[in-house]
């Protein structure tokens, strides 16, 4: 794997997401609202999910590109239906 041009803006997002969901076990611990909780959850969910899709297009355009155009076409496309089965 190369240089991406997503990898950082995917760490931040990964930080981010992390102090969120250490945020949503503080408010667990502190006896929140339930639905505010849940709410917090799907937000963060939300947001890995983002995270999955840039990551995910940064590896299409990337690296499979890359695989295929150095002549591994198949491996290319076996790439391509894993990264599918991950996400559907």
């Amino acid at each position: 794997m190369g240089k991406h041009a997503s990898h950082a803006d995917i760490c931040k997002r990964l930080s981010r997401i992390a102090g969120h969901v250490n945020g949503i076990a503080r408010m667990i611990e502190k006896k929140n609202s339930c639905m505010n909780v849940l709410h917090q959850m799907e937000a963060a969910i939300a947001s890995l999910r983002k995270a999955r899709k840039v990551f995910l297009e940064d590896h299409l355009t990337h690296c499979v590109i890359e695989t295929a155009n150095n002549g591994d076409a198949k491996h290319a496309v076996k790439e391509i239906k894993f990264a599918l089965k991950e996400i559907l």
